[in-house]
C-alpha cells in the first residue's frame, strides 16, 4: 500500500508540476501528491492496522475518481482508469477473497461515476465495461492463484495438515491474541511409537499410509478452530487455541484412548515471552516423559483398538 500511495503521489506531483495541457488540474494534482504522500509515509512506519489500510485504500480511490473527473485528456483519464486496476490487484494480495471482490466492485462502481462526469469521454460506457470487466478478472484469477499458491506453500503434501512453516506463523498468531484477549492456548506435541518397524516392517508405503490414516482421525476429533500441523517424520502438533492444559489433555486423552495406533504426547500452554522453539522443548520433554510411562508401548503399525494406553 504505501508503495502505491507513493508511485500515486509521484504521478500527481508530475502532473502539478509539468501539465500536459493547459487545462490539467494542476492544484488538484498538487493537493493528491501532498496527500498520497503523507499516507505512504504513515503506512511505511506504522504497524500494518486493517483499519489504516482500507482508509488509505479509500482515500486512493477517492483521489482515482476525483482525477478521472477532472482529466482534460484521454490519456488522464486511462491513468486513472489504470489505478482502479491497481488497487483491485493489491486487494486481491492483502486481504482474503471476500473482501477482494468486495473491492472489486466498489472500484468498478468508482470507476462509473469517474467516466460519467468526465468532460472527455463520449463513449464512456464501452471503455467502462472493458476496465471493469478487466478489474473483476485480475481481482478473481490473482486471488485464486494466490490462494493455490499458500495452500501449497503451508500444507504438508502427504497427510494433509499443515506444515511446519505454518506452525511458526500460527504460533505467533495465537499468541498476539492471548496477549490481547488473556485467553489460554495449548500446545500438544505428538510422536508415534516404534514408527520406524513399521517402515523396517512393512515398508515405507505403509508408513506414509499410516500418517495419513492417523492425521485423518485426529482433523476428525479435535474441534472447530484447533489445528493440527505435520512437525516432520512422524512428529505431529495440535494448536488448541482458547484451550488450557487440562482441557488440552483431556481432549488429547480422548483422541489417544480410541486410536488404533500407538502415540505419545506432551502438552504445554503458551505464555508471554514464549516462541515456537521453546514451546516445542518444554512438550517434547512431557511427551517423553510420557513414553517411559510406557503409554501406548506397542507399535505403531497395530491397526486394531489398543486397550489401557494410559
Amino acid at each position: 500500500m504505501a508503495l502505491m500511495l507513493a508511485l500515486g503521489a509521484a504521478l500527481c506531483l508530475v502532473g502539478a508540476i509539468r501539465p500536459a495541457t493547459p487545462d490539467t488540474p494542476r492544484v488538484l494534482d498538487g493537493i493528491l501528491a501532498g496527500v498520497g504522500g503523507a499516507l505512504a509515509l504513515i503506512v511505511w512506519w506504522t504497524p500494518a492496522r486493517a483499519w489504516l489500510l482500507h482508509l488509505c485504500s479509500a482515500v486512493y480511490l477517492v483521489a482515482a475518481t476525483a482525477l478521472m473527473a477532472a482529466a482534460a485528456t484521454g490519456e488522464g483519464v486511462a491513468s486513472g482508469g489504470v489505478s482502479f486496476v491497481w488497487l483491485g490487484m493489491y486487494a486481491a494480495v492483502v486481504h482474503p477473497r471476500p473482501v477482494a471482490r468486495a473491492y472489486a466492485i466498489v472500484c468498478a462502481v468508482a470507476l462509473w461515476v469517474g467516466f460519467a462526469f468526465s468532460p472527455v469521454v463520449r463513449s464512456g460506457w464501452a471503455s467502462w465495461l472493458v476496465i471493469a470487466v478487466t478489474l473483476v478478472i485480475a481481482v478473481e484469477v490473482l486471488a485464486t492463484l494466490l490462494t493455490r499458491l499458500t495452500g501449497m506453500a503451508t500444507t504438508d503434501q502427504l497427510t494433509g495438515a499443515h506444515n511446519r512453516a505454518a506452525l511458526q506463523s500460527a504460533v505467533e498468531s495465537e499468541l498476539i491474541t492471548a496477549i490481547r484477549t488473556g485467553d489460554p492456548v495449548s500446545l500438544v506435541l505428538i510422536d508415534l511409537d516404534d514408527f520406524k518397524c513399521v517402515n523396517d516392517s512393512a515398508g515405507h508405503g505403509a508408513g506414509d499410509q499410516l500418517l495419513v490414516d492417523l492425521a485423518a482421525e485426529w482433523r476428525a476429533g479435535i474441534r472447530r478452530g484447533d489445528r493440527l500441523f505435520r512437525y516432520g517424520g512422524d512428529e505431529f502438533v495440535l494448536l488448541l487455541p482458547r484451550t488450557g492444559v487440562t482441557a488440552a489433555e483431556e481432549l488429547v486423552r480422548r483422541l489417544h484412548d480410541s486410536s488404533r495406533a500407538a502415540w505419545s504426547f506432551g502438552i504445554t500452554q503458551l505464555g508471554t515471552g514464549d516462541h515456537l522453539a521453546t514451546a516445542i522443548d518444554r512438550a517434547d520433554q512431557r511427551m517423553y516423559a510420557h513414553k517411559l510411562r510406557g503409554a501406548g508401548m506397542v507399535p505403531a503399525g497395530v491397526r486394531e483398538p489398543l486397550a489401557g494406553k494410559g
